[in-house]
């Protein structure tokens, strides 16, 4: 008897990207999504490799007389490691990342990220996020081979930062 383990852990992120940047980088149609006429990457995530971080936390301040509660508006972001290693998918994931930044330093166009695999709590299956994208650089061969058949990347991951913060206890 054998057992096949099947993850049904596996979550979707979907970056917004334009048709064209989509067709630039060659994006298959399974990682593409339009939602509401607006083009998205999607990138499969498993939730077991989704960190979630915040900066600081809402907590209970002892004084004197009493104890109190001081909400606290915190940075949050996540961390996850990528299922999809194709060499075009970090390429995109990448030019994402760069083009949001401007060469001026002055302009800042936050890349738009909707979040299914860890919504906050307010939010019901989803939820919608501006921020910097972070690729980490890594390693392996790109490009295609002979055949066209494309090349992989060795495991990386990606770091995406709010740029607006929340309130999270």
């Amino acid at each position: 008897m054998t057992c096949n383990y099947v993850n049904t852990n596996i979550r979707k992120l979907y970056f917004e990207c334009q048709e064209t940047i989509l067709n630039q980088f060659n994006i298959d149609t399974k990682n593409r999504a339009t939602i509401n006429s607006v083009s998205y990457l999607m990138l499969p995530v498993d939730g077991n490799n989704y960190t979630r971080n915040i900066t600081d936390t809402t907590g209970k301040q002892d004084t004197f007389s009493s104890a109190s509660i001081t909400p606290k508006l915190v940075t949050v972001s996540f961390t996850v490691n990528v299922e999809d290693q194709q060499w075009k998918m970090k390429r995109c994931l990448s030019y994402l990342a760069k083009s949001s930044i401007s060469s001026s330093y002055t302009t800042f166009i936050p890349v738009t990220c909707l979040d299914y695999v860890r919504p906050e709590i307010e939010d019901d299956i989803m939820t919608s996020r501006k921020g910097i994208l972070n690729v980490e650089s890594g390693g392996g061969t790109s490009g295609t081979d002979g055949t066209g058949k494309p090349l992989y990347v060795t495991p990386y991951s990606i770091t995406f930062t709010e740029i607006e913060k929340r309130l999270v206890m």
